[in-house]
């Protein structure tokens, strides 16, 4: 059986990495890629909610 937050969490924590690199080596201004990452490990958690949940879910994150 495979277990899931091994596929699902290299790619934000990848994002987070290169967000690093961009903010503090490079100095890009208003790099997003730090959002995008915290926001797909968050988004993880509501994997199992009901449909009915989900939209009370989006706007606790939101």
């Amino acid at each position: 059986m495979v277990y899931y937050p091994l596929i699902i969490f290299p790619p934000p924590l990848w994002l987070m990495v290169f967000s690093m690199i961009d903010v503090f080596i490079a100095m890009v201004p208003g790099d997003i890629l730090l959002d995008y990452a915290c926001l797909g490990m968050i988004m993880y958690s509501f994997r199992k909610l009901s449909p009915e949940a989900l939209p009370s879910g989006g706007g606790l994150a939101f």
